[in-house]
């Protein structure tokens, strides 16, 4: 039988190696966090996007959203936009239509407002519209999707074959 202090020096193995498997959790949901972040940049660089351009800002503005759980001020937007090319030049004050976009798209509860550092910035809200599905190759992941399903999704469909077409035979042969 064990008396008291065995119990004691027990009891405090047992915590110790619980706090340290909690720090490890936090820390695998950080990284986690990290990897999912880096997944979802790379998806952006890889998907084959036909022409920024043909975007409205409204969809330019979803697509910046849909690529990031990160919030972002009007600023942010803009600096977006520009990297990935969206000409902003066919506006003629861009920050006022984005500010004027950004503000449609709170009201239609599509982005919602959030206090980042004693700033208001936007954050990607429950009725964000898909962007047209003619503007990626592949599809986008949802925001609070499943990251290892959404990977599993897009490894299978890359690897299946797409169907071999078939030459319709006309009355002329042709």
């Amino acid at each position: 039988m064990f008396n008291e202090d065995e119990y004691q020096k027990m009891l405090d193995a047992a915590l110790a190696d619980y706090f340290a498997v909690q720090n490890q959790i936090r820390e695998l949901e950080m990284r986690k966090g990290q990897l999912s972040d880096t997944c979802r940049a790379l998806y952006a660089l890889c998907s084959k996007i036909p022409d920024m351009n043909s975007l409205s800002l409204s969809d330019a503005i979803r697509t910046v959203f849909k690529n990031t759980e990160r919030s972002h001020t009007a600023v942010e937007v803009r600096g977006k936009l520009q990297e990935m090319g969206y000409d902003l030049s066919k506006h003629k004050n861009a920050l006022a239509s984005i500010h004027t976009a950004l503000s449609r798209m709170v009201e239609a509860d599509e982005l919602r407002s959030v206090e980042d550092k004693e700033r208001t910035a936007l954050l990607a809200g429950e009725n964000l519209k898909e962007v047209p599905p003619s503007t990626t190759a592949l599809p986008e992941p949802k925001l609070g999707e499943d990251l290892s399903e959404w990977l599993r999704n897009i490894s299978t469909r890359q690897t299946e074959k797409p169907p071999i077409p078939v030459p319709r035979i006309t009355k002329e042969g042709k």
